[in-house]
């Protein structure tokens, strides 16, 4: 059996690219949060989560500076599961992938934190997602919201897409005047709210009671819209609503392949313990590079032995190639699909750290 898997996983990295070189591979809060600073003597600005920065000299407060993207949603997990303390993100963003932001919104409201938008500063486009799914409001800077793009000519895509913003936006007791200015306004442009227009619309201070509360967690054996690996199709789904192009094929074995697209770069997503090619019970992340340079091996045990990088492992194939992997196990219960978005940010992430380390 061992011997087996051991022969599947040679035939499915063999048949899939190798990049070389030269490739592309695939105001009352702000008071609040001043009075409560301790001495500056002690401060420090930790940026291990960016975009998201902590800044030790107000131990409640998250800070968001910079772009959403598909890595960020991970990072607000991490940065508030290790400062438990944070009560108020303070946002400065420009923007960037929708599902990114409402993902961030649905966590925000989870963890009940106040969102502040501060002076000078700017929260546009996934942003505001984020803005008024805070339990609390505080803005002096500028809120803006358009209409989304990049959702192409699929009609069905593009109305499921809306369906969630809107569901979203109206959980989070947004009045129908920004919806209406968001759907009226161009992609290539924003209209700019001031705090004072926020205020005049009642979207400054606590939240009223009529934003819809949270359903509790699903109890253990109970996931909603679980992912599993005898469901292809499921993932295929999931990326799509992403935006990540995914097209399904099959490895050289037979079992089926995800090849999709994040921030312009190519991935894929195997499929293994399968049964005649199909019932699998886990998943795998696959990156592939073949180098001008040797990668020595105490940089591949020095990656594969680090704490901080124990999901993925990494090895140099019979052909030189040296890969990099990252296994899912679903089994028959299957996997939520907010886990899974967890997991697809970190793989992203290391294996961005991984091509710094092996110097491509």
């Amino acid at each position: 059996m061992d011997a087996n898997a051991d022969r599947n996983r040679e035939l499915k990295a063999g048949a899939l690219p190798v990049a070389g070189m030269t490739a592309t591979v695939v105001g009352a809060v702000v008071g609040a949060v001043v009075a409560a600073m301790p001495s500056a003597a002690l401060a420090e600005r930790i940026t291990d989560y960016a975009p998201f920065v902590y800044d030790t000299e107000a131990a409640t407060v998250l800070y968001l500076e910079g772009d959403i993207n598909s890595q960020t949603d991970f990072r607000l997990g991490r940065a508030l599961h290790a400062f438990p303390e944070v009560e108020t993100l303070v946002l400065s963003s420009r923007g960037g992938t929708v599902y990114d932001g409402l993902s961030m919104s649905t966590t925000i409201r989870e963890y009940g934190l106040k969102t502040h938008i501060p002076a000078d500063g700017e929260c546009y486009s996934a942003c505001a997602y984020m803005f008024f799914a805070g339990v609390e409001r505080g803005s002096e800077g500028k809120l803006g919201v358009h209409r989304l793009a990049g959702l192409g000519d699929d009609i069905t895509f593009g109305q499921e897409v809306l369906s969630e913003v809107f569901a979203s936006l109206y959980s989070y007791g947004v009045p129908f005047e920004i919806v209406l200015k968001m759907l009226q306004t161009p992609p290539e442009r924003m209209f700019i709210y001031q705090p004072q227009e926020l205020a005049a619309l009642n979207l400054l201070g606590p939240v009223g009671a009529n934003p819809t509360p949270q359903t509790a967690p699903q109890s253990a054996g109970a996931i909603a819209d679980a992912l599993l690996a005898s469901d292809p199709g499921a993932f295929i789904a999931f990326l799509d609503k992403r935006g990540s192009a995914p097209e399904l094929t099959t490895d050289q074995v037979g079992d089926p392949m995800i090849v999709f697209t994040e921030e312009g770069e190519a991935e894929y997503l195997l499929f293994y313990d399968c049964t005649d090619n199909a019932d699998c019970l886990a998943v795998q992340f696959y990156a592939g590079y073949q180098l001008d340079n040797d990668v020595q091996l105490d940089v591949l045990n020095a990656w594969n032995g680090g704490l901080t990088r124990r999901f993925t492992r990494a090895f140099v194939a019979d052909d030189g190639s040296v890969n990099l992997e990252m296994d899912i196990a679903t089994s028959r219960d299957g996997i939520s699909q907010r886990d899974f978005r967890d997991l697809l940010g970190l793989w992203l992430g290391r294996r961005s750290e991984f091509e710094s380390q092996i110097g491509f």
